[in-house]
């Protein structure tokens, strides 16, 4: 056997020596039946510890009585920095309010920072957090990790992880200068963005005028929407120009997320970062029209990625939710212009009586060898957009041919009734429903340029 040498006992850091010699001063002032050390840095008093009571052998509980409000703040944040129970957005509290010296002005931003927290908490898991990450995305990242091996996380990163203390090292860049700048940093900035983002987040989940992207956006679970959406807000705006600004920007983003799956292009979080975080600090501060005037021209030099460039776009193993949502909103515009109530949220919903994705065609390629030479292209020909259907789940037909099928679908869906056993030919059956004319971007922004918005 080798047997190694014992390792040499390495030497304390200075925090660890520190804590020893607190523990020693602990021990030496209880162990004899002590009631209290004063605890000092230098010439200054921090604070007081007082004994209250033993509660066992082994422990003990006491007060800690500090001097002033910004010692007991520093004092909470540095203890509670390392435990389980707070939070960055407790943490970021507690430093905001330590740096606002008059008490009137520390009760009234605390009393607003926990109403906000409130709100933004009732919208669910970690929203509250997410509010915060947000407006400093929005307004303050100026710069991303580099792509490469190795890289240092930078603004965008930081603030998704540990924002308090982000906040805390730029505080001079964020004009926090004196107690005002903190109780208005408060007061001013943290309501307005915060109160700004939950309104985001109910347009995320329910259909509201003029905001129905958000809606649309959302359900394809493009988080990123949110910072891209706040970034142009400017706290001097009045709701008009805001509502403007939001639907500019939500809409061009719908066009552009249903571009990229058209052309089987992902959105996923991880892909899309670095190119919205360019777009962020392009959007930041505009007004609507110099919005409008950007992404418009964004999209036309987005030319590799249109809808006219992909005539293939069908259903596979990984876009089928993707699909869905498509069809939802094609089958609801041929509705709704029918003068037909709109149905999209029946269209969408999940569980029970849910709509499924029917094809028109039976799976019997069979049936179609005259029209195509091998079943693999039969296949790829059925899966495309135009020939697909959204029917609920209790009229699904099965296995039957198409022309038999109409005369079930068309009681169900108003596009089915241009279905009839004409449609016999492949590409008559690719521009079936009229979907290759309707999916494309005058359609997904049919407000974006018209002057409507």
């Amino acid at each position: 056997m080798i047997r190694r040498p014992p390792r040499s006992t390495p030497k304390p850091s200075a925090a660890a020596s520190d804590v020893y010699k607190r523990q020693v001063q602990i021990d030496d002032s209880w162990g004899d039946g002590g009631h209290g050390i004063t605890v000092t840095n230098g010439a200054d008093t921090l604070c007081t510890i007082g004994q209250y009571d033993y509660t066992s052998t082994a422990s003990c509980t006491f007060d800690l009585t500090a001097y002033s409000d910004e010692e007991a703040y520093t004092i909470f944040e540095t203890m509670n920095d390392r435990g389980l129970s707070l939070t960055p957005a407790d943490m970021l509290k507690g430093y905001l309010l330590a740096n606002i010296n008059d008490p009137d002005a520390r009760a009234a931003a605390s009393k607003l920072w926990k109403e906000r927290m409130q709100d933004l908490t009732e919208l669910g898991k970690d929203e509250d957090a997410d509010g915060i990450k947000a407006w400093l995305r929005s307004q303050h990242a100026k710069n991303l990790r580099e792509r490469k091996r190795g890289a240092q996380p930078l603004d965008f990163e930081r603030i998704g992880t540990e924002f308090h203390r982000w906040v805390r090292e730029r505080e001079k860049n964020l004009g926090l200068n004196g107690s005002s700048a903190f109780a208005q940093f408060i007061e001013r900035d943290f309501e307005f963005y915060t109160h700004w983002y939950k309104k985001l987040r109910q347009a995320g989940e329910t259909l509201i005028e003029g905001l129905e992207c958000i809606r649309f956006n959302a359900q394809h679970d493009f988080t990123l929407q949110y910072p891209l959406l706040l970034a142009p807000l400017r706290m001097e705006d009045n709701e008009a120009s805001i509502q403007s600004k939001l639907r500019v920007v939500s809409v061009y983003l719908d066009i552009m997320i249903n571009r990229r799956i058209w052309n089987f292009r992902n959105i996923d979080y991880s892909t899309m970062q670095y190119s919205m975080f360019t777009l962020l600090l392009e959007l930041r501060g505009k007004s609507a029209d110099e919005l409008a005037a950007l992404l418009l021209n964004r999209l036309n030099a987005e030319n590799n990625e249109t809808f006219a460039n992909n005539e293939n776009f069908r259903l596979h193993g990984m876009n089928r939710r993707a699909i869905q949502l498509l069809l939802a909103r094609m089958t609801d515009y041929i509705e709704t212009r029918s003068r037909n109530a709109s149905r999209y949220l029946e269209y969408v919903q999940r569980g029970n009586n849910r709509y499924e994705i029917e094809h028109i065609w039976a799976n019997h390629p069979e049936r179609h060898i005259d029209e195509f030479e091998h079943p693999s292209d039969f296949q790829e020909y059925r899966n495309r957009i135009g020939g697909l259907l959204l029917l609920s789940e209790k009229i699904i037909l099965g296995d039957k041919k198409h022309c038999r099928r109409e005369n079930g679908y068309t009681r169900w869906i108003r596009q089915t009734k241009s279905l009839g056993c004409s449609l016999n030919s492949t590409w008559e059956l690719y521009l079936w429903g009229g979907y290759t004319n309707i999916a494309h971007d005058g359609w997904f922004g049919s407000r974006f340029f018209d002057g409507t918005i």
